[in-house]
């Protein structure tokens, strides 16, 4: 039988190990978003400003690679000064202006993730 209540999603905190593959692999693909050619290329489509959109990319990756909503990375950030470290994040956005963001751009997202950020990659760090 269905109760009306909310169970409430509990997830693991994000804790950096820099042992852990996962944790190796999503570094190396911050760093790709960190790049000089990423940041040349936000620009190139019209994303500004780009510290910012690189911020807000990072942020969302992160809670991709985790599969958790973007306002509990966000809420582990501000907690984890060494989470701030590892994703070389100084300002952290709020959540909505993050959605905000993607829902403006979400088609450029789409198109830049794929033929720029994941090709960088491939070119940057090859193995």
């Amino acid at each position: 039988m269905y109760n009306n209540f909310m169970v409430e999603k509990m997830n693991m905190p994000l804790i950096t190990d820099e042992k852990d593959p996962k944790w190796v692999l999503l570094g190396k693909i911050l760093g790709i978003v960190s790049s000089r050619r990423v940041k040349q290329e936000m620009a190139k489509q019209g994303i500004s400003p780009v510290n910012l959109a690189g911020a807000m990319f990072k942020i969302v990756l992160i809670a991709i690679f985790f599969s958790v909503d973007i306002s509990y990375v966000i809420s582990e950030l501000q907690k984890r000064e060494e989470l701030r470290r590892f994703a070389k994040l100084v300002e952290i956005p709020e959540a909505k202006d993050i959605y905000r963001f993607l829902s403006i751009i979400v088609d450029s997202v789409k198109k830049f993730i794929f033929s720029h950020v994941l090709l960088a990659g491939m070119v940057v760090s090859p193995g």
